[in-house]
Protein backbone atom coordinates (compact mmCIF):
# COMPACT_ATOMS: atom_id res chain seq x y z
CA UNK A 1 0.00 0.00 0.00
CA UNK A 2 1.56 3.26 -1.10
CA UNK A 3 0.85 6.32 1.06
CA UNK A 4 0.16 9.84 -0.14
CA UNK A 5 2.99 12.22 -0.92
CA UNK A 6 1.72 14.60 1.76
CA UNK A 7 1.83 11.91 4.45
CA UNK A 8 5.27 10.69 3.31
CA UNK A 9 6.73 14.20 3.39
CA UNK A 10 5.10 14.95 6.76
CA UNK A 11 6.65 11.80 8.26
CA UNK A 12 10.15 12.57 6.95
CA UNK A 13 9.91 16.17 8.17
CA UNK A 14 8.67 15.02 11.59
CA UNK A 15 11.65 12.67 11.95
CA UNK A 16 13.97 15.50 10.95
CA UNK A 17 12.37 17.98 13.38
CA UNK A 18 12.60 15.46 16.22
CA UNK A 19 16.26 14.81 15.43
CA UNK A 20 17.02 18.55 15.44
CA UNK A 21 15.14 18.97 18.73
CA UNK A 22 17.03 16.03 20.25
CA UNK A 23 20.36 17.60 19.27
CA UNK A 24 19.34 20.88 20.91
CA UNK A 25 18.41 19.00 24.08
CA UNK A 26 21.71 17.14 24.06
CA UNK A 27 23.57 20.45 23.73
CA UNK A 28 21.54 21.92 26.61
CA UNK A 29 22.21 18.89 28.82
CA UNK A 30 25.93 19.18 28.12
CA UNK A 31 25.90 22.87 29.02
CA UNK A 32 23.83 22.41 32.18
CA UNK A 33 25.89 19.45 33.38
CA UNK A 34 29.17 21.00 32.21
CA UNK A 35 30.11 17.77 30.43
CA UNK A 36 32.59 17.28 27.58
CA UNK A 37 30.98 14.01 26.59
CA UNK A 38 27.62 13.59 24.90
CA UNK A 39 24.82 13.48 27.43
CA UNK A 40 21.56 11.94 26.29
CA UNK A 41 18.49 12.48 28.42
CA UNK A 42 16.20 10.29 26.38
CA UNK A 43 16.22 8.23 23.21
CA UNK A 44 13.69 8.65 20.40
CA UNK A 45 15.45 6.24 18.06
CA UNK A 46 12.97 3.43 18.68
CA UNK A 47 10.06 5.50 17.42
CA UNK A 48 12.02 7.11 14.56
CA UNK A 49 13.27 3.72 13.43
CA UNK A 50 9.75 2.31 13.45
CA UNK A 51 8.39 5.24 11.43
CA UNK A 52 11.19 4.71 8.90
CA UNK A 53 10.37 0.98 8.80
CA UNK A 54 6.73 1.81 8.15
CA UNK A 55 7.66 4.21 5.33
CA UNK A 56 9.96 1.57 3.84
CA UNK A 57 7.15 -0.99 3.90
CA UNK A 58 4.54 1.40 2.49
CA UNK A 59 6.81 2.52 -0.33
CA UNK A 60 8.26 -0.95 -1.04
CA UNK A 61 11.71 0.58 -0.60
CA UNK A 62 13.87 -2.43 -1.32
CA UNK A 63 16.81 -0.22 -2.24
CA UNK A 64 16.94 1.45 1.17
CA UNK A 65 16.57 4.86 -0.46
CA UNK A 66 14.71 6.37 2.49
CA UNK A 67 17.50 5.56 4.94
CA UNK A 68 20.10 6.74 2.43
CA UNK A 69 18.22 10.05 2.05
CA UNK A 70 17.96 10.54 5.81
CA UNK A 71 21.35 9.33 7.03
CA UNK A 72 23.80 9.63 4.14
CA UNK A 73 22.30 12.65 2.38
CA UNK A 74 21.28 14.35 5.66
CA UNK A 75 17.69 14.84 4.50
CA UNK A 76 18.87 15.89 1.05
CA UNK A 77 21.27 18.60 2.28
CA UNK A 78 24.30 16.61 1.07
CA UNK A 79 22.78 15.80 -2.32
CA UNK A 80 24.43 17.24 -5.39
CA UNK A 81 23.65 16.62 -9.03
CA UNK A 82 25.01 13.28 -10.17
CA UNK A 83 25.70 12.01 -6.66
CA UNK A 84 23.02 9.33 -6.87
CA UNK A 85 22.83 6.99 -9.84
CA UNK A 86 20.94 3.94 -11.00
CA UNK A 87 22.98 0.84 -11.80
CA UNK A 88 22.96 1.91 -15.46
CA UNK A 89 24.44 5.32 -14.45
CA UNK A 90 21.15 7.18 -14.93
CA UNK A 91 21.08 10.04 -12.41
CA UNK A 92 18.45 9.99 -9.69
CA UNK A 93 17.31 13.27 -8.17
CA UNK A 94 16.37 12.63 -4.56
CA UNK A 95 17.32 16.07 -3.30
CA UNK A 96 14.00 16.64 -1.50
CA UNK A 97 11.40 14.55 0.29
CA UNK A 98 9.00 15.16 -2.60
CA UNK A 99 11.48 13.97 -5.22
CA UNK A 100 12.33 10.94 -3.12
CA UNK A 101 8.63 10.11 -2.95
CA UNK A 102 8.23 10.49 -6.72
CA UNK A 103 11.22 8.23 -7.34
CA UNK A 104 9.98 5.59 -4.90
CA UNK A 105 6.46 5.75 -6.32
CA UNK A 106 7.82 5.14 -9.83
CA UNK A 107 9.91 2.24 -8.50
CA UNK A 108 6.91 0.83 -6.62
CA UNK A 109 4.67 0.97 -9.68
CA UNK A 110 7.34 -0.62 -11.88
CA UNK A 111 8.08 -3.52 -9.54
Amino acid sequence: MIISKEMFVACILAIQRQEEYDHKCIDAFQTILNEDRIVIGYDNSVLSTQIINLLVACMNDNGQWIEYFIYDLDYGKEYHEGSVMQKDKTPIDISTEEKLYDFLKDEYLNS
